[in-house]
């Protein structure tokens, strides 16, 4: 049996323009992957996400299918929206605070994850940050990640 998660991924902040789009926070690594995913609000109601565009460090612009002028969103300013996730792997924020080794030894602690215009960056104590796609997971058990590449410190 798969379980469901419930991510938080955005807050939305406030109206942008009049055709119906927000500015937003974002708690994801990589935004532009929302366009077309279904997300919900606490009460469960469902938004789908159109476009996603004018992303900086942690804000973007989302554009929700459902809606079309700034009347039918001012309501929903403040709201955070999760996105569900049916799959029996983890996110990129599950690696926060755990210890990454490779097959000979302990390379540190994952701090966090920067998202830079090169990629993401996972930024690990005690050594220089990995290019996240630079990293082949073998494992991962909640405490340890585990990869296949040796880095150098």
């Amino acid at each position: 049996m798969k379980t469901f998660r419930k991510v938080q991924t955005l807050k939305l902040r406030k109206p942008h323009g009049l055709k119906g789009s927000f500015f937003a926070d974002f708690f994801i690594g990589a935004p532009s992957n929302l366009e077309g995913k279904i997300l919900t609000d606490e009460n469960n109601q469902k938004y789908e996400v159109e476009k996603i565009f004018g992303v900086t460090k942690n804000n973007l612009r989302v554009k929700f299918k459902e809606f079309n002028s700034i009347d039918e969103i001012s309501h929903l300013r403040n709201v955070f929206l999760y996105e569900d996730s049916k799959e029996s792997g983890f996110f990129l924020e599950d690696l926060i605070g755990c210890i990454l080794k490779d097959e000979e030894k302990e390379i540190g602690k994952i701090l966090g994850i920067e998202d830079y215009s090169a990629g993401l960056l996972l930024d690990i104590e005690g050594a220089d940050m990995i290019l996240a796609q630079e990293v082949e997971i073998s494992s991962f058990d909640g405490k340890h990640v585990y990869m296949k590449k040796t880095m150098q410190k």
